[in-house]
């Protein structure tokens, strides 16, 4: 929904912790309230702002705006519309587009392993981004385009460190 700001699960006392999070270094509150003041900033600054809901989607379409995305090893293979995913939402919600093959226009392949052929070829093309599905929902949860390098993926014994 447009008046909502999603935020990433949060697992208290370590019950349902993902390895390798620490609730101590979890900066979701940070991120969710530099989002906010972003809206609250652009709502006040415009004086021909409908609502903060409009403002949200418009600093929301910021976030991939001229990012195509394609995804690989994300979805079953029978899924017909990649746009109807939850996924396929926030990247039109965030001003991204979605390509179901790689094509020039690609800027990124966001992938769950390194294991597919959609992850190889987009490997051997020097302007697609190749990164992991954390990568995506970071980008999701925290408004903003986070860094592709600390999400890279890289099949292993080429030198890379996956993340």
């Amino acid at each position: 929904s447009r008046h909502l700001l999603p935020v990433r699960p949060y697992h208290y006392f370590g019950h349902g912790k993902s390895p390798g999070t620490s609730e101590e270094r979890d900066q979701q509150l940070s991120h969710s309230l530099s989002t906010l003041r972003e809206v609250h900033e652009a709502f006040y600054a415009a004086p021909q702002s409908v609502d903060a809901a409009t403002e949200l989607s418009i600093l929301r379409r910021r976030v991939l705006s001229g990012a195509r995305i394609v995804f690989s090893g994300v979805f079953p293979l029978e899924t017909l519309d990649v746009r109807r995913t939850e996924e396929g939402c926030w990247v039109e919600s965030l001003g991204g587009t979605i390509g179901v093959d790689l094509d020039s226009e690609t800027t990124h392949l966001v992938a769950k392993n390194v294991g597919t052929q959609k992850v190889h070829a987009a490997l051997q093309m020097p302007n697609v981004q190749v990164v992991s599905l954390a990568w995506f929902w970071f980008t999701v949860y925290h408004c903003r385009r986070e860094t592709e390098a600390h999400f890279q993926l890289v099949p292993p014994g080429t030198g890379g460190a996956a993340a």
